[in-house]
């Protein structure tokens, strides 16, 4: 027996298969979207933690000038598209294991003028893509290890 499908329900489901649900613009923040990409701006809202979540299509995000003290694991997880994240001029004493992981496209992070003192190892695990890091002005006394595997990377 030969099963028909309806050319409407195919077109549904074709439907419903591509279109992306995306999380909605964080708490405080403003985003700006462009025909794929979105820029993040969350700078000075007196933020004291990284937001929770971010829109899947984030290309830039713009934390500086909060109060945010830490850079917890997973922050900024499945964001397959993140060029740039900014997060100077805040209270950042402690970047977790696991923080930036795993974002492929991350080519720059903005840390200087904060009060690192510590950046766990794997902090910055599998960043294929990370060519600078900025963190000047900061209270950090070692690395540990912290920077390997970082293959690209060219300015510290």
């Amino acid at each position: 027996m030969k099963t028909m499908y309806s050319p409407v329900a195919v077109a549904l489901l074709f439907i419903a298969v591509s279109f992306e649900v995306d999380l909605p613009c964080p708490y405080r923040c403003t985003c700006e979207k462009d025909y794929y990409y979105t820029n993040i701006d969350c700078k000075n809202k007196g933020l004291t933690v990284c937001p929770s979540y971010f829109p899947t299509r984030s290309s830039y995000i713009y934390l500086q000038d909060n109060q945010i003290t830490t850079v917890q694991q997973g922050a900024f997880q499945n964001l397959e598209v993140l060029f740039s994240i900014y997060l100077q001029d805040n209270e950042i004493t402690l970047i977790e294991q696991g923080a930036f992981q795993n974002l492929s496209n991350l080519g720059k992070i903005y840390l200087q003028d904060n009060e690192i003192t510590t950046i766990e190892q794997g902090a910055f695990q599998n960043l294929r893509g990370l060519y600078k890091i900025y963190l000047q002005n900061n209270l950090i006394t070692a690395v540990n290890g912290t920077l390997q595997g970082l293959t690209s990377l060219s300015y510290v």
